[in-house]
């Protein structure tokens, strides 16, 4: 199946060192970026993710993005980009309506409680069944 995850991973291939993604200090290649995202893609065939399921996602504009968005379609799941700025229950209302059955919502930051606000909406929300909070590794500088 043709998907932007298939373009990654050729590229991948094609050209293995070569940045992919540049934040501030934070280089990654495109080898880099298509194992994350198969791990991402791993961990949620392990959580009981099908192809044709939902997967929900809040995020900066971050490498994490990228990262989590191929693994999401190299798992066969259709993404569900939410905007960072919902509160709960807007991201209860998005779950519900989407049929996601998993949610990964960055931590946020004490101005943007991205994690607090994802959290309080994927606990009310009905079959939305994992919760995963994306928190930045000490080298990746934060967004703001």
């Amino acid at each position: 199946m043709l998907n932007l995850a298939t373009l990654l991973e050729n590229s991948a291939h094609k050209y293995a060192d070569k940045a992919a993604f540049t934040f501030m200090d934070t280089i990654l290649s495109f080898s880099q970026v298509n194992r994350a995202a198969n791990q991402v893609a791993n961990a949620l065939v392990d959580l009981g993710i099908e192809p044709g399921d939902k997967v929900a996602m809040s995020c900066f504009n971050l490498p994490y993005f990228p990262i989590i968005y191929n693994g999401i379609l190299r798992a066969g799941a259709i993404v569900v980009p939410l905007s960072v700025l919902l509160k709960s229950d807007e991201i209860q209302f998005h779950l519900e309506d989407s049929d996601a059955k998993a949610y990964f919502c960055f931590v946020g930051t004490e101005d943007l409680p991205m994690g607090k606000m994802g959290h309080e909406g994927f606990q009310k929300a009905k079959n939305c069944a994992n919760f995963i909070m994306i928190m930045p590794k000490e080298d990746m500088p934060s967004p703001i």
